[in-house]
């Protein structure tokens, strides 16, 4: 066994459905899955009612090596998990520990137990993006604290020191990222570490639908939270209604309770509930159904790294709408399939989505999104992590 993977996911985000669809393609025999034990029965139970290649999937998580429950809420206890799993990786004889998520705390604990360790970033840790680029260190810090999470001081000086133990953890230590946007931000924000960028960093499967017809004119699709955009795309269809009162929206993607009932109301206040429908928590392959049955998909996110859903949407034949952040720029910089507007800007976004309806430009663009994301392969983007493990362990 040459490595041993550590992975403490219970949902499934685009991220964490990423780490399963990866280890599909990694070579059996050559790495053991660890996951504590009630994390991998939640996150069986996700896969089994959500997920698309959930046989594939449900085989590996099932297969994972259990470890003690982990429960942790405070960074004491974080680090002593992380420590705990270290010794177990070294118990188990493996040459290094892999943790394919970003997280502040828990690398502690692995620096702690003494065991060669590295970890794959999908975000940039705590800011998730660079949504307002202006500046540098600790204001630009500051800055999309605020533009991104509506912190206030406080919550930023704790996120900065969260921050800061982040680059303690990693200092001297290569690590994976999913995207050059990553290394960007860091170093924006002044952190200079040791960063190899998988490139593919994400794959996709194609689509399983085709030749529908597209009966949505905008769909949002992602985790239905502030940061990934969900309340711009609201703002972005009221304008449209007021371009064309029969406008047809779409909403889907996880979302938790508290929040669907926000964003029912939102919709309500702006005047759009008549032409808004909402398919939350809908299983994998019934959204993938939706996607292709969409004419654009209107994307204001403001936390991505490299984002799984715009791909998707892709391989459907649904162009793109998104905010320039770098994790746009720097993935999707040579397609047209995904239009790019300055951030928070909702009237331009509102006047591209005019402009690519109005027309009827989704249709050609459609096309080129479809060849634009045959590019990506989970087999491309499992060799190439795989092979980058591989040089992290012989230097």
């Amino acid at each position: 066994m040459e490595i041993a993977i550590f992975t403490h996911v219970d949902s499934l985000s685009g991220g964490n459905y990423r780490v399963a669809n990866v280890l599909r393609f990694f070579p059996r025999g050559k790495y053991v899955l660890l996951m504590p034990r009630n994390r991998k029965y939640a996150f069986i139970d996700v896969l089994t009612r959500f997920g698309s290649n959930s046989n594939a999937l449900l085989n590996i998580i099932s297969d994972a090596y259990e470890l003690r429950d982990y429960y942790c809420k405070d960074v004491p206890c974080h680090i002593k998990y992380g420590y705990y799993v270290g010794k177990v990786v070294k118990e188990l004889g493996a040459d290094i520990l892999y943790f394919p998520h970003e997280h502040a705390y828990l690398p502690l604990g692995f620096k702690a137990s003494n065991t060669k360790w590295t970890e794959l970033l999908q975000l940039t840790p705590v800011i998730g993006s660079l949504t307002v680029e202006e500046g540098s260190g600790f204001s630009l810090f500051m800055k999309n604290l605020r533009v991104n999470f509506n912190y206030g001081f406080f919550k930023i000086l704790k996120g900065y020191i969260r921050f800061r133990l982040f680059t303690l953890a990693v200092r001297n230590t290569p690590i994976l990222a999913v995207s050059k946007s990553i290394p960007y931000e860091l170093e924006k924000l002044g952190v200079k570490v040791d960063v190899r960028v998988i490139d593919p960093g994400v794959g996709v499967d194609p689509c399983p639908f085709s030749g529908l017809d597209r009966v949505f004119d905008v769909v949002f699709f992602a985790r239905v939270t502030p940061e990934k955009g969900v309340f711009d795309f609201l703002r972005v269809v009221a304008s449209l209604v007021r371009w064309r009162r029969n406008i047809k929206a779409l909403v889907m993607g996880f979302a938790g309770d508290e929040m669907a009932v926000k964003v029912r109301e939102m919709a309500g206040e702006l005047g759009i509930a008549g032409n808004v429908e909402f398919r939350f928590n809908a299983p994998r392959d019934e959204a993938m159904r939706l996607l292709a049955q969409s004419k654009l998909v209107i994307y204001p996110t403001r936390l991505d790294a490299f984002p799984l859903s715009v791909l998707e949407a892709l391989s459907c034949g649904t162009p793109v709408i998104a905010y320039a952040i770098p994790a746009i720029r720097f993935n999707y910089a040579d397609t047209r399939a995904v239009i790019k507007t300055k951030p928070l800007d909702i009237e331009e976004m509102t006047r591209m989505a005019i402009e690519t309806l109005e027309g009827e430009a989704w249709r050609g663009l459609g096309r080129e999104a479809v060849e634009f994301a045959k590019k990506y392969t989970w087999e491309n983007a499992a060799k190439t992590e795989w092979d980058t493990l591989q040089s992290i362990m012989q230097s």
